[in-house]
């Protein structure tokens, strides 16, 4: 009886020991795609060329900016891949309108003491706004006309048409500061006095 269960044992063992590897092998396996299939934020080819600059460099250009900042440790990733999608920041649609703008990829402040440079200078809840997300910020040159999309706007209002309408809006809006700019130069400069004549 004792040799009977010896054999069983010695010819089962092996096979559950077999199973078990094969079970740990492929969760492993299973492990591996899933780490595969994470997005990471920030490379999408709609924003991989967009620059990291901190506020005062972003503001030297003088232009209306476009800002795009997502939380790199965000694996889900969800509102970034929206953003960086081709049906938004990667459409056609956009490519032309976004050239009158600056640019711009920023890193979300995450509140764990992480500092970037790039951060330097831009409001901190704006970085602190795409944590766990990503946002898309668009700016007047002068910051006095903003429109923001974050984890809080309904993804059903994060389309090219909407992003385009905005960004039509604010081009306008820039049009409109270089012409009064203008008018108050050659105001100013009919005004001018005459410069003084060096004295015989």
């Amino acid at each position: 009886m004792r040799s009977s269960c010896k054999l069983a044992l010695f010819l089962v063992l092996p096979l559950v020991a077999s199973s078990l590897m094969a079970v740990e092998a492929r969760n492993r396996k299973d492990y591996v795609n899933k780490e595969k299939e994470f997005y990471k934020a920030g490379q999408g080819d709609s924003v991989a060329k967009w620059g990291k600059l901190d506020f005062a460099t972003a503001k030297v250009e003088g232009l209306p900016l476009c800002i795009y900042i997502y939380d790199p440790e965000d694996r889900n990733a969800t509102r970034a891949k929206l953003l960086e999608s081709p049906n938004v920041l990667g459409h056609e649609n956009l490519k032309t309108k976004l050239e009158g703008f600056s640019r711009v990829k920023l890193t979300a402040d995450t509140g764990e003491g992480k500092k970037f440079e790039d951060a330097k200078g831009w409001p901190a809840a704006w970085l602190f706004g795409a944590k766990s997300s990503a946002s898309l910020i668009i700016a007047s040159s002068d910051l006095r006309m903003t429109q923001i999309y974050d984890k809080n706007t309904p993804k059903e209002q994060i389309t090219h048409q909407n992003i385009a309408a905005v960004l039509e809006s604010i081009l306008k809006y820039e049009a409109h500061l270089k012409a009064e700019a203008e008018k108050a130069a050659a105001k100013n400069g009919a005004k001018a006095p005459e410069p003084a004549k060096d004295a015989k």
